[in-house]
């Protein structure tokens, strides 16, 4: 996604999400593409995608009120 299309989601300032988006590319949390003027963000798929299904694996197996409601992913 880009800036505006995060900024639009979250619905937040465009120069909140930028400031948050440059730490997380410093910290290689993300990725940036960069397509004509706009940038496009992605999550690092080499490291942070993975650690992300173990937690929802995690939250799946342990988690009793999810696996209870049938969630996909745990909302408390």
């Amino acid at each position: 996604m880009n800036v505006g299309s995060i900024s639009t989601s979250l619905k937040e300032e465009q120069s909140k999400i930028s400031h948050a988006l440059r730490r997380l590319a410093e910290c290689n949390v993300i990725t940036m593409e960069k397509k004509g003027n706009f940038r496009y963000y992605s999550l690092n798929k080499k490291t942070i995608v993975p650690i992300l299904e173990i937690i929802d694996k995690h939250v799946m197996t342990c988690c009793s009120v999810c696996r209870y409601l049938g969630r996909g992913k745990c909302s408390h």
